[in-house]
């Protein structure tokens, strides 16, 4: 989760922040067995606001 707050932090982490996700969630890397499944699901939450803020602002800017 710091990782991708670094990265929203940046300025424009769209390709980098999607392809942090798609890192995590792959079987390949074998990363997501690292979390519990509280840390998944306070990953998720957090990933869903941060949605919700950039739909929010790109509404706001149309």
């Amino acid at each position: 989760m710091q990782v991708s707050v670094c990265l929203m932090e940046s300025g424009d982490p769209h390709e980098d922040h999607d392809d942090l996700i798609e890192l995590v969630a792959s079987d390949e890397t074998g990363f997501l067995s690292l979390f519990s499944q509280q840390q998944l699901h306070e990953f998720m939450l957090f990933e869903r606001e941060y949605r919700l803020s950039q739909l929010e602002l790109q509404e706001e800017l149309s």
